[in-house]
């Protein structure tokens, strides 16, 4: 059950049994486990309350690094802590620290998974409901860019997830895998185009608990996660600025058209959490046809003022997929300058990507 409330939080409502682990612990994690900062609640299971798609036992719950050496948690939450005796005391019949930064407690088919781990981009978590608790969760572009980033595990739940989402939530993946390193997005697309036979026949045991919306074809199953990916991959893009605001304006390979405007008020938040600052690092390079840091000049404008002036504008050429994959294959999604992107600058009323007239050329 999922909704929103007109100007006021996102309200969501996990099912059963997560639900009931969920109204058991919430208050306890977030009392002995205060000095590690707020939980934040993100994974397959918040995705299957937005999505309604498929569902979901375990409970995902991250804290943000803090400073450069990011704190153990399996010392504040590990054996004989009062978060392990607390976890007993409500239930659980095991917490078990799976690594420095990663504790998992069971309480019987449900999991309840409480890490360190920076979340990508690294902003985008609101206030919201959930149960009628009141949370911190995790945005869906920030669910789904952790997915990219640990695609080496080939988990068939991630797999099916960002396949849905190429379907369902477009945008909020053009976000997420455009704002990754460009080399974990190229494997990440390889990776899923080449699983096999075996990972194929494994897939009917792994995701037994879908919903009537949520079919999928197991032969196909990877291959059309990693189409998602690369159909998400930006083709397009262009950043104008005017007065103290702007616009990121980006068309994905498969069609998708992703707007957003910024202020100077909020920017930096605005950057990040709609995947733009990350893209700007990754994929444009520092001096691009002249003009610059793109990332640097878009704040500098926001900051200072300025009339209508397009800042950056860029093409990717994507191949096929089956032409991208492995690390070193991230270079081909390097921003490349357009026809139009000139020293002497942009043609300023052109819609993005749109070919130029005869005249113009």
């Amino acid at each position: 059950m999922f909704r929103k409330r007109s100007g006021g939080p996102e309200s969501v409502g996990l099912p059963e049994p997560a639900r009931d682990v969920w109204l058991r612990t919430i208050r306890a994690v977030q009392t002995t486990l205060r000095e590690t900062g707020t939980p934040r609640l993100g994974g397959g299971t918040l995705l299957a309350a937005r999505w309604q798609h498929r569902k979901s036992l375990d409970i995902d719950l991250s804290f943000e690094p803090q400073g450069r050496h990011p704190q153990r948690i399996d010392s504040v939450a590990g054996r004989g802590s009062a978060f392990e005796r607390t976890m007993l005391e409500l239930g659980a019949s095991e917490v078990e620290p799976r690594s420095a930064r990663h504790v998992l407690v069971r309480f019987g088919d449900t999991t309840l998974d409480v890490s360190v781990l920076a979340a990508r981009p690294h902003a985008g978590e609101r206030g919201a409901t959930v149960n009628g608790v009141p949370a911190t969760v995790l945005s869906t572009v920030q669910i789904l860019g952790g997915k990219l980033e640990r695609s080496d595990r080939l988990l068939h739940r991630d797999a099916f997830d960002l396949r849905y989402a190429g379907r369902a939530e477009r945008e909020s993946l053009a976000k997420a895998v455009n704002q990754v390193d460009r080399g974990v997005a190229a494997e990440t697309i390889g990776r899923w185009n080449r699983t096999g036979a075996r990972w194929a026949a494994e897939a009917d045991d792994k995701l037994k608990s879908l919903t009537p919306a949520g079919s999928y074809d197991a032969a196909t199953l990877g291959r059309e996660t990693a189409e998602a990916i690369r159909n998400a991959l930006y083709e397009r893009v262009r950043i104008t600025t005017h007065g103290r605001g702007g616009r990121f304006e980006a068309v994905t390979a498969g069609g998708t058209k992703v707007e957003v405007d910024f202020h100077r008020q909020g920017l930096e938040k605005t950057l990040a959490e709609n995947g733009i600052e990350g893209y700007l690092q990754d994929r444009a390079p520092h001096s691009f046809a002249g003009h610059g840091d793109p990332l640097r000049k878009v704040r500098d404008h926001c900051r200072f003022g300025s009339g209508r002036r397009t800042v950056y504008e860029a093409e990717h050429r994507i191949p096929p997929t089956a032409a991208i994959g492995g690390r070193a294959g991230g270079d081909i999604l390097l921003a490349q300058a357009p026809p139009s992107a000139t020293k002497a600058g942009y043609d300023k009323d052109r819609e993005p990507g749109r070919p130029r007239s005869g005249s113009e050329r």
